[in-house]
């Protein structure tokens, strides 16, 4: 008889082949059987045996455990066999009488390609855990401040479509709001696109380069964004300051724009739409 619930924790090298068979076997059966649980906890190879000696000694662990890639162990903290992956696999062969041995093997390129998967998840997450997060995740974030505080709602009401063309995604939107009308009434507000414009320090998401990429004052569509340089900003000091933080929420700022060339280049630009 199957459980009603069975839980475990793999831990272990990110790029560790077995335990990214263990995953993928676990993640199969988890289709059929949704009372077993596994958490999963990656770490970078050479981050491994610290973090290893320091589940052996809250585990209370035998010492042979220090030599493996991987460990297994239940939710109650008690160890699978001697916590390897073959140990792992035999129990879910006898709890859920699926033969595991025979489902997938660790040459197999969908496990050597989940390993690699799994490294490059942990090292990614540890680069953003250093360097803050991608200039996305940024921009997404302030968006979603706005709308939190209903701020900066979209002045167009946008019918969103997605139709594919010989194979191509192509995203249609379409609008019963007269644009004309909206076109001549940013004319009129922001000088035919230049002039003076006012926005708040808690719409800045990032400086990009020599520029800094903040939410327009008054969006045509969500996510409606400017990226001005910030020699054309004054009363601004986005350098150093975290958006969203109470330095970056206090007052206001005056973006002064002009026809001139000297506006951002283009990998500024890249950088502000990816």
């Amino acid at each position: 008889q199957v459980p009603a619930m069975a839980g475990y924790v793999l831990a272990g090298k990110a790029s560790d082949i077995n335990l990214a068979r263990c995953q993928y076997v676990a993640e199969q059966i988890q289709h059929t059987h949704p009372g077993l649980i596994v958490r999963v906890e990656l770490q970078l190879p050479h981050e491994w045996p610290s973090y290893c000696e320091t589940i052996c000694r809250e585990l209370d662990l035998p010492p042979e455990c220090l030599r493996q890639s991987m460990l297994v162990w239940t939710v109650e903290g008690k160890l699978v066999g001697g916590g390897t992956a073959v140990d792992f696999l035999q129990v879910m062969q006898d709890k859920f009488g699926i033969r595991v041995t025979s489902m997938i093997s660790v040459q197999d390129p969908i496990i050597r390609s989940r390993a690699a998967e799994n490294l490059a998840l942990v090292e990614e997450r540890r680069t953003r855990a250093q360097q803050g997060p991608v200039l996305a995740d940024r921009h997404r974030d302030a968006v979603a401040r706005a709308e939190a505080a209903a701020r900066l709602a979209p002045v167009v009401d946008w019918q969103r479509s997605v139709a594919v063309v010989e194979g191509s995604q192509f995203e249609l939107r379409v609008s019963q709001s007269d644009l004309g009308e909206q076109v001549k009434a940013y004319r009129g507000e922001y000088g035919d696109g230049y002039g003076t414009v006012g926005l708040a320090r808690s719409d800045v998401v990032s400086t990009v380069g020599e520029c800094i990429l903040v939410l327009h004052p008054k969006p045509i569509c969500r996510g409606h964004s400017l990226l001005p340089l910030t020699k054309d900003c004054e009363d601004i000091h986005v350098h150093g300051v975290t958006p969203g933080s109470d330095e970056a929420l206090e007052g206001w700022f005056t973006y002064e724009s002009s026809p001139r060339e000297d506006g951002p280049g283009e990998a500024e630009v890249a950088a502000a739409v990816a």
